[in-house]
Protein backbone atom coordinates (compact mmCIF):
# COMPACT_ATOMS: atom_id res chain seq x y z
CA UNK A 1 0.00 0.00 0.00
CA UNK A 2 2.84 2.42 0.81
CA UNK A 3 4.32 1.82 -2.66
CA UNK A 4 1.10 2.97 -4.34
CA UNK A 5 1.04 6.17 -2.29
CA UNK A 6 4.75 6.78 -2.92
CA UNK A 7 4.08 6.56 -6.67
CA UNK A 8 1.38 9.20 -6.28
CA UNK A 9 3.77 11.44 -4.35
CA UNK A 10 6.41 11.06 -7.05
CA UNK A 11 3.88 11.89 -9.78
CA UNK A 12 2.51 14.98 -8.00
CA UNK A 13 6.06 16.15 -7.17
CA UNK A 14 7.05 15.90 -10.84
CA UNK A 15 3.84 17.68 -11.89
CA UNK A 16 4.36 20.48 -9.36
CA UNK A 17 8.02 20.82 -10.38
CA UNK A 18 7.01 21.29 -14.03
CA UNK A 19 4.32 23.76 -13.00
CA UNK A 20 6.79 25.81 -10.96
CA UNK A 21 9.24 25.86 -13.90
CA UNK A 22 6.42 27.43 -15.97
CA UNK A 23 5.66 29.98 -13.24
CA UNK A 24 2.45 28.29 -12.11
CA UNK A 25 1.67 28.26 -8.38
CA UNK A 26 0.87 24.92 -6.81
CA UNK A 27 -1.68 23.88 -4.19
CA UNK A 28 -1.96 20.55 -2.39
CA UNK A 29 -5.41 19.85 -0.92
CA UNK A 30 -5.56 16.78 1.32
CA UNK A 31 -7.39 15.21 4.25
CA UNK A 32 -4.10 13.77 5.50
CA UNK A 33 -4.53 10.14 4.52
CA UNK A 34 -2.35 8.10 3.94
CA UNK A 35 0.27 10.32 5.64
CA UNK A 36 2.96 8.54 7.62
CA UNK A 37 6.38 9.47 8.93
CA UNK A 38 7.71 6.11 7.82
CA UNK A 39 10.11 5.84 4.92
CA UNK A 40 10.10 5.96 1.99
CA UNK A 41 6.84 7.95 2.21
CA UNK A 42 8.06 10.76 4.47
CA UNK A 43 11.12 11.80 2.44
CA UNK A 44 8.99 11.84 -0.72
CA UNK A 45 6.41 13.97 1.11
CA UNK A 46 9.14 16.45 2.10
CA UNK A 47 10.24 16.71 -1.56
CA UNK A 48 6.64 17.39 -2.58
CA UNK A 49 6.36 20.14 0.03
CA UNK A 50 9.42 21.85 -1.47
CA UNK A 51 7.43 22.54 -4.66
CA UNK A 52 4.08 23.21 -2.95
CA UNK A 53 3.08 26.86 -2.61
CA UNK A 54 -0.20 26.41 -0.77
CA UNK A 55 -1.19 23.53 1.50
CA UNK A 56 -4.87 23.03 2.26
CA UNK A 57 -5.60 20.59 5.04
CA UNK A 58 -9.19 19.33 5.18
CA UNK A 59 -10.23 19.05 8.82
CA UNK A 60 -13.82 17.90 9.20
CA UNK A 61 -13.88 18.19 12.99
CA UNK A 62 -11.33 19.05 15.70
CA UNK A 63 -12.84 16.72 18.29
CA UNK A 64 -11.65 13.17 17.54
CA UNK A 65 -14.89 11.45 18.55
CA UNK A 66 -16.99 13.86 16.47
CA UNK A 67 -14.60 13.41 13.53
CA UNK A 68 -14.88 9.63 13.75
CA UNK A 69 -18.67 9.86 13.92
CA UNK A 70 -18.77 12.13 10.85
CA UNK A 71 -16.18 10.34 8.69
CA UNK A 72 -15.66 6.86 10.09
CA UNK A 73 -11.97 7.62 10.73
CA UNK A 74 -10.01 9.39 13.45
CA UNK A 75 -8.41 12.75 12.79
CA UNK A 76 -4.97 11.72 14.10
CA UNK A 77 -3.26 11.66 10.69
CA UNK A 78 -4.58 15.13 9.95
CA UNK A 79 -2.78 16.48 12.99
CA UNK A 80 0.33 14.33 12.39
CA UNK A 81 0.76 15.98 9.00
CA UNK A 82 0.40 19.53 10.31
CA UNK A 83 3.65 19.66 12.29
CA UNK A 84 5.99 18.79 9.40
CA UNK A 85 4.06 21.09 7.06
CA UNK A 86 4.59 24.01 9.45
CA UNK A 87 8.28 23.12 9.90
CA UNK A 88 8.89 22.90 6.16
CA UNK A 89 6.99 26.15 5.54
CA UNK A 90 8.96 28.07 8.15
CA UNK A 91 12.23 26.62 6.84
CA UNK A 92 11.40 27.58 3.25
CA UNK A 93 9.55 30.86 3.71
CA UNK A 94 10.71 32.16 7.07
CA UNK A 95 7.22 32.56 8.51
CA UNK A 96 4.49 30.46 10.09
CA UNK A 97 1.38 28.94 8.61
CA UNK A 98 -2.23 29.59 9.54
CA UNK A 99 -4.48 26.67 10.28
CA UNK A 100 -7.86 27.35 8.78
CA UNK A 101 -10.29 24.52 8.47
CA UNK A 102 -12.99 24.29 5.86
CA UNK A 103 -16.62 24.59 6.85
CA UNK A 104 -18.09 21.46 5.35
CA UNK A 105 -21.71 20.49 5.74
CA UNK A 106 -21.67 16.88 6.81
CA UNK A 107 -24.88 15.10 7.70
CA UNK A 108 -26.61 18.49 7.89
CA UNK A 109 -24.31 19.80 10.63
CA UNK A 110 -22.43 23.04 10.03
CA UNK A 111 -18.94 23.05 11.48
CA UNK A 112 -17.27 25.74 13.60
CA UNK A 113 -15.34 28.64 12.00
CA UNK A 114 -11.63 28.89 11.22
CA UNK A 115 -8.93 28.73 13.85
CA UNK A 116 -5.96 31.07 13.55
Amino acid sequence: MVEKHCCRLIFVTELFTLAKEKGVNTCLDTAGNPFTREEPFYSKFEKLMEVTDLFMLDIKEIDEDEHKQLTGQTNKKIFWIWQPVCRITVKRCGFGTYLCRALPMMMGKAQAPCIY
